[in-house]
């Protein structure tokens, strides 16, 4: 099952998208604050992260940076209505995978979501997989 932090500040999107999501099978830590994601990115293990581009303590892309840098394994998604030339320039410095725009269709999050612990699926697998020792044949033995 997969591990969902989402990082906004209004209560009852927060509350509305912990119960939806837990809902479809996912496991949810719900944090207002980007410190608090951080604290819990730390403490839990976390596979995807929604957060939202405006937050009372630091800004969305902010945090979405210090989490890949801290943790490279994270999925980021950032949520917003803001959809605008800097948080555009900002999805790959950030590790962004993706934005989804407010208000959310809840059809394109899902599909996002799913595509997102694909992603993480396959980081793991990767991971998890030892190498593959490469077997040479012997040499040729070659009389004249």
């Amino acid at each position: 099952m997969k591990q969902l932090l989402i990082v906004d500040d209004d209560v009852n999107t927060l509350c509305g998208l912990g119960e939806l999501l837990r809902q479809e099978g996912y496991l949810v830590r719900e944090v207002t604050r980007g410190q608090a994601a951080f604290e819990a990115a730390a403490t839990e293990p976390i596979d995807i992260v929604l957060c939202d581009y405006r937050l009372p303590d630091l800004g969305g892309l902010e945090v979405c940076r210090e989490l890949k840098r801290r943790h490279p394994h994270l999925v980021l998604f950032l949520v917003t209505a803001y959809r605008n030339t800097e948080v555009m320039n900002a999805l790959q410095p950030c590790g962004i995978e993706k934005i989804i725009d407010k208000p959310i269709v809840l059809d394109e999050l899902f599909a996002t979501l799913a595509a997102g612990a694909a992603t993480t699926r396959n980081q793991k697998a990767h991971v998890a997989a030892p190498p593959q020792k490469t077997r040479l044949a012997p040499p040729l033995a070659v009389s004249l």
